[in-house]
């Protein structure tokens, strides 16, 4: 009998003992699953170290999994507390501390914190790989010889920028060529459209751009020696005139031609005759070349199309198109080679007259005076002015103070009259 109760007792002391101990473990089980919590107990948690601790880089998109070490005052590591992760700069992390970029380029920070102690370390976020290459300008507009600086930029395929180094390349030497490494193009001779002629290429992608070569603009027309020539008369006051003046219709045209006195006193050309020989053969030049400018679709596009004053302007060789009257004011600087020829066509729409007030035009990078030429449907009239090129009006010229290296013609239909007063002149050859 003793001997059984013994063994129950037994039995029973041993139950409540592995309940003791299960109870214990639980107990200690619930102090370092809070222990995060806990900074005041007895034992707690005074050093947190995140692995790894030095800054990553990492592209976006990507992921780095992160790691934390717990370690108690007595020493001990914990391996079963629950530290808070978060970031901050972009991208998300995980409570198991697996951080994942986002689709821009930046720097985010990563912390842990655990009993009151947070730790940092950073990510850099780089664009991803290299999806695709723009080359801008996509359309440009050239005269024979013209020149254009492309750029080609490179993105992820977030759209995030991506440093490149590209090639370029022409579709073929008769489009024109290019610089290789700088992006520098230069058009070819012939005029006409080449789509897809200039390539910028870098890691195996590529983009491409189209370039137009526009016809070359027509010389200015033979002046004969003429400075001022007009259809019925042509009137001078003070002021030079260095060259020819001539009027086309000769006095006993109805109405007669003329040409006042004045002229001859400022002018160190000849004062022709009206109707004379040599105005007759200048005169009919002018009209040809007047008709052979007159505006036709195709013209100008938009990139020579002006509006404005053209002050503070510049303008490489080529034609430039006002669709109706031009007012010009302060200074247009035309930048070209020696062999650089402008034109430029106001009243292409119908009408239009140009007018100048204070307008100044300057020559740059060898360009010529006399390659310049203005063809007005109308009425040209220029107050204090510095104009530089040929003036072909169909209606008049007036000059009128101001200096003027060029020709001043007028008179395309109808009665066209030349008036100069108080200006300097020099004619083109």
């Amino acid at each position: 009998m003793n001997s059984v109760i013994k063994n129950r007792t037994v039995q029973a002391l041993a139950r409540h003992a592995r309940i003791a101990g299960v109870l214990a473990a639980v107990i200690v089980a619930g102090l370092f699953m809070a222990a995060c919590g806990d900074s005041s107990g007895p034992r707690r948690i005074t050093s947190v170290v995140i692995s790894p601790a030095t800054p990553q880089s990492v592209a976006v998109g990507g992921t780095v999994q992160f790691s934390v070490v717990l370690t108690e005052n007595n020493g001990d590591i914990v391996t079963k507390a629950t530290p808070t992760w978060s970031v901050t700069g972009g991208g998300t992390i995980t409570q198991t501390g697996l951080f994942t970029a986002g689709s821009t380029p930046g720097t985010s920070t990563v912390s842990v914190t655990c009993s009151g102690i947070t730790v940092s370390t950073t990510v850099t976020v780089t664009a991803g790989p290299l999806f695709r290459i723009a080359v801008l300008p996509q359309t440009v507009t050239l005269n024979p010889g013209g020149t254009q600086l492309f750029t080609a930029s490179g993105f992820d395929a977030n759209n995030n920028p991506v440093a490149i180094t590209p090639v370029w390349t022409v579709r073929s030497p008769n489009d024109g060529s290019i610089n290789a490494s700088t992006g520098l193009f230069t058009a070819g001779p012939t005029p006409g459209s080449y789509p897809n002629t200039v390539r910028a290429t870098a890691g195996g992608l590529f983009d491409e751009a189209d370039v137009i070569v526009l016809p070359v603009a027509p010389p200015p027309p033979p002046s004969g020696g003429f400075t001022i020539l007009g259809r019925a008369a042509v009137t001078c006051s003070t002021g030079s005139i260095i060259g020819d003046v001539g009027t086309f219709q000769a006095p006993g045209d109805a109405p007669p031609g003329s040409i006042t006195p004045a002229c001859t006193g400022v002018t160190t050309g000849t004062v022709h005759p009206p109707g004379d020989a040599a105005t007759k053969t200048a005169y009919n030049n002018f009209l040809t070349s007047y008709t052979a400018r007159t505006p036709v679709a195709g013209d100008c596009d938009a990139t020579h199309t002006l509006t404005g004053t053209l002050a503070g302007v510049s303008l490489a060789p080529g034609v430039y198109c006002f669709t109706a009257a031009a007012a010009l004011t302060g200074t247009l600087t035309l930048n070209g080679p020696p062999t650089g020829v402008w034109l430029f066509k106001i009243g292409t729409a119908g009408t239009g007259d140009l007018t100048g007030t204070n307008f100044t035009v300057l020559m740059a990078g060898g360009a010529v005076p006399c390659n310049v030429t203005w063809w007005v449907r109308q009425a040209s009239s220029m107050t204090t002015s510095n104009l530089k090129g040929t003036v072909m009006a169909g209606t008049g010229v007036t000059f009128t103070g101001g200096t003027f290296i060029g020709n001043g013609w007028a008179g395309a239909s109808g009665t066209g009259d030349a008036t100069e007063t108080g200006t300097a002149i020099t004619g083109c050859p």
